[in-house]
């Protein structure tokens, strides 16, 4: 009998410990990252002095949150990030004992809630369906709802911000890449257009140079000739008859040659003399030479002295070129432009980029049907959303006071439109990169600007709109001085004004490697779209920690200043110690899909019906420790709210 019983126990034992894996495997879907582990206690306080005078019954209040806390121990892995992975096992404690013992566990979007308070029934929150439900209070009570769950689901701007960044961010990553490759074939044409330049250079100096020789050397010769003189004729006077045999003697011999011009002479007289009976011979008159053509020295000078300017400019234009190339591995792109001659880079330089090039920028244009392809993609993460409507969702919480989150929701399904409104002429955008900044231009509009330099981060977006609005973001980071200094805005302006603007602005913040620090958050609302201006949110912070890198133990108290009074109203203390843990810490729970947000009034009477009976037994200790003035002001808040009757019926 005993070995039947202890073989069956083997037996019962052996089928829990198989099914204790598919209970809680190892999880296996984890996004990249490291795992932190957290033990944390968090407080909040009311300082009644922050308050300026009220009925609430703010001393009942200090002395009741004095009891109470929140302490866990949570392991989380992409904290943010909307593939996120957080366990948490913690409690709400009253006077330091454990009293309403809870588990958080999250998957990404799907969030898990167990606690004794609430029969230890597993609450399931599809949390891409949470903005749409914060916002039912909104509607039918006029409560803040829709901020609070902006603030409970960060990841929610997380994902729109990723998925709006990233196909920007890898289109220029691209478009830079390309450029990359365009600049090494640009650099190439470059350094072929400078061989050929010097060579022709060099053609043309040797020109020069010979046709200079000449025009000096015809210039001497000139110089150094003799002039000679134009002869003069001599008159031939006839002789008497009687001498005329004599006359008709033969010349002597040492007689000097007779010229032409003694020669026409001659004939000359004879034909004056009387004519006889018997005709003379009549002379054949010898050919006359044609003068050489003078030489204009003047104007061989002016050539001469033009050719020495011409010589002297391609010597130094051949020097420049060969210094060029000696040193053209180490010279830029810019550099190579500036040596040629324009004639010779209009095959390496590209049309349409802007001269105006800081030294050692790089330059590209992203075209046109590219913008046009990234449009379409960011018009699918509104349009192709149609069952969870994440976008609209998120920007109707942050807008609906405003009344712009229709006009910014349709403007992000259509970016088409915006784009053929900046570009009408499609010739893409041009990026201009230095070593500290960069510029985007789509058209006439400089769309980005970002600029780093000395500690300081500056970027701003302009982007008009088809629909005769512009969207405005301004970014700056300033690490100088104790601690960082943040301003930030983010605008729809009309008609040069701001219609909804959200500005936040901090000084103090923390830095990388910073152990301790202490500041000041606000944040801001304005525009005239709202029907009134909101108050301002004021935060101060004080922080310290043990050490830059884990483990170390943080402190943190966060103060929410009264913007009557400028004091600390309500803050809360957080102190915890963090640890490096390893992935294997998450189990992948078998958890029921009912998605508490699609609660009905039908799931809502089922609710109160099984979970109001442990509720109150677990809360009943926190209510004897609550005071008076504390139930008033929440049964007067509950009451003016309509949240006591939504309870009630």
């Amino acid at each position: 009998m005993k070995q039947a019983i202890r073989r069956a126990l083997t037996l019962v034992l052996a089928l829990c410990l198989a099914v204790l894996p598919a209970l809680s495997s190892a999880d296996t879907y984890l996004p990249d990252g490291d795992v932190t582990h957290v033990d944390f206690t968090l407080a909040a306080a009311v300082h009644p002095e922050g308050f300026p005078a009220t009925q609430a019954h703010l001393t009942d209040w200090a002395a009741f949150l004095k009891k109470l806390d929140i302490r866990g121990a949570m392991d989380a892995l992409a904290l943010l990030d909307p593939q996120s992975r957080v366990y948490l096992n913690g409690a709400l404690r009253l006077n330091g004992q454990d009293q309403v013992p809870f588990v958080y566990d999250g998957y990404h979007s799907y969030r898990y809630f167990i606690s004794p308070a609430l029969g230890n029934e597993v609450f399931y929150f599809q949390m891409h369906n949470f903005l749409e439900f914060m916002l039912k209070p909104y509607y039918y009570m006029e409560l803040p709802t829709q901020y609070i769950g902006l603030l409970m689901y960060p990841e929610a701007a997380v994902y729109l911000a990723d998925s709006y960044f990233t196909p920007i961010t890898d289109m220029m990553a691209a478009a830079r890449e390309d450029a990359a490759a365009n600049a090494e074939e640009t650099r190439e044409l470059l350094l072929s257009a400078l061989a050929d330049t010097q060579a022709m250079a060099q053609a043309d100096l040797a020109h020069a140079e010979n046709r200079l020789a000449q025009l000096d050397a015809a210039l001497i010769a000139l110089a150094a000739a003799t002039p000679v003189p134009e002869p003069t004729a001599v008159p031939v006077t006839q002789a008497p008859a009687m001498e005329a045999p004599a006359t008709e003697a033969a010349p002597a011999a040492d007689a000097p040659a007779t010229d032409a011009a003694s020669v026409t002479a001659a004939a000359a007289t004879d034909a004056a003399a009387p004519a006889t009976d018997s005709p003379a011979p009549t002379a054949t008159p010898a050919p006359t030479a044609t003068p050489a053509p003078t030489p204009d020295v003047a104007a061989m000078q002016a050539e001469r002295d033009a050719m020495a300017v011409l010589v002297a400019r391609l010597i130094e234009q051949e020097a420049n070129l060969s210094d060029a190339m000696d040193s053209s591995d180490n010279m830029t792109t810019k550099q190579l432009l500036a040596v040629l001659p324009a004639y010779a880079t209009e095959e390496a330089q590209p049309d349409g980029l802007p001269a105006d090039v800081p030294e050692g920028a790089t330059v590209y244009n992203v075209p046109y049907e590219t913008l046009y392809e990234l449009c379409e993609t960011l018009d699918m993460v509104e349009s192709d959303d149609p069952d969870l409507e994440r976008v609209y969702f998120f920007f109707t919480c942050l807008l609906i006071e405003s009344l712009s989150g229709d006009l910014v929701v349709d403007t992000l399904g259509r970016l088409e439109d915006t784009l053929d409104a900046l570009d009408p002429e499609q010739a893409g955008m041009t990026v201009v990169e230095t070593e500290n900044g960069l510029t985007c231009t789509i058209g006439e509009t400089e769309v980005y600007r970002q600029q780093i330099a000395g500690g300081v981060t500056e970027c701003t977006l302009t982007l008009p709109t088809a629909d005769e609005y512009d969207i405005n973001l301004r970014w700056r980071w300033d690490e100088n001085g104790g601690g960082a200094a943040l301003d930030a805005k983010a605008a729809l302006v009309m008609n040069g004004a701001d219609a909804a603007a959200l500005t936040l602005t901090g000084e103090g913040l923390p830095r990388a490697g910073d152990v301790s620090g202490r500041g000041r958050v606000r944040i801001a609302a304005s525009g005239s779209n709202f029907a009134a201006a909101p108050q301002p949110v004021d935060l101060a912070f004080d922080w310290a920690r043990t050490a830059k890198e884990k483990p170390y133990t943080l402190g943190l108290t966060i103060d929410w200043l009264h913007p009557a009074t400028g004091l600390s109203a309500v803050s809360l203390d957080f102190n915890g110690t963090f640890s490096a843990q390893d992935k294997s810490v998450f189990v992948e729970g078998k958890y029921p899909q009912n998605d508490f947000f699609n609660l009905n009034e039908v799931f809502l009477s089922e609710y109160k019906d099984r979970l109001m009976l442990p509720l109150a037994l677990k809360l009943a200790p926190i209510l004897l420790e609550t005071p008076a003035g504390v139930i008033n002001d929440v049964y007067t808040y509950m009451e003016q709210t309509d949240i006591l009757v939504s309870l009630v019926e």
